[in-house]
């Protein structure tokens, strides 16, 4: 594979990804009363990973063999992470709640970079802090799990089948 042919499968699995974790979260805030329950945080924590994950079985059925699996999990989870401070400053806008400072583009900027600190904080807000953990672990164990059954190490599927090598 090219630079070019990685780069926009990159993009397309973080679009994904950000899309496919973060759609039911949308729908979810968006149907409910603003107050969150524990039902919220119940089926949140189960519909975003799920639908998370069936979409990584579905992107590998007709993904070219020589796509990585775990670099396919690393961009969705990327993609997933790096959109949390937006996706909730727009679920909390949607829900009619916004946010008690009132959040602003550059704030959400700044969350954006601090990704990993500001998600801890944007998901127990938004109710999908242990629905980000299940999603973490479960798309390493999918890509682990599928390099195994076809018949390679994870760390020997690595660069060659992305193109960079052999």
């Amino acid at each position: 594979m090219t630079w070019g042919e990685i780069a926009k499968y990159s993009v397309l699995y973080y679009a994904c990804g950000s899309v496919l974790f973060w759609l039911p979260d949308a729908l979810w805030h968006s149907w409910m009363p603003p107050d969150i329950r524990s039902i919220d945080f119940i089926a949140l924590t189960f519909l975003s990973p799920a639908t998370a994950l069936v979409g990584w079985k579905l992107l590998m059925r007709r993904a070219s063999r020589r796509i990585d699996r775990m670099f396919v999990s690393a961009m969705m989870l990327l993609g997933i992470l790096t959109t949390c401070p937006l996706r909730t400053m727009v679920n909390a806008t949607i829900a009619g709640r916004g946010f008690a400072s009132g959040l602003t583009w550059r704030q959400v900027g700044i969350l954006t970079i601090l990704f990993p600190l500001a998600d801890i904080g944007c998901s127990t807000y938004d109710g999908t802090l242990f629905a980000l953990g299940i999603c973490m672990v479960g798309l390493f164990v999918l890509a682990v799990r599928d390099q195994r059954d076809r018949g390679l190490e994870p760390e020997q599927g690595s660069p060659g089948t992305l193109g960079y090598g052999a």
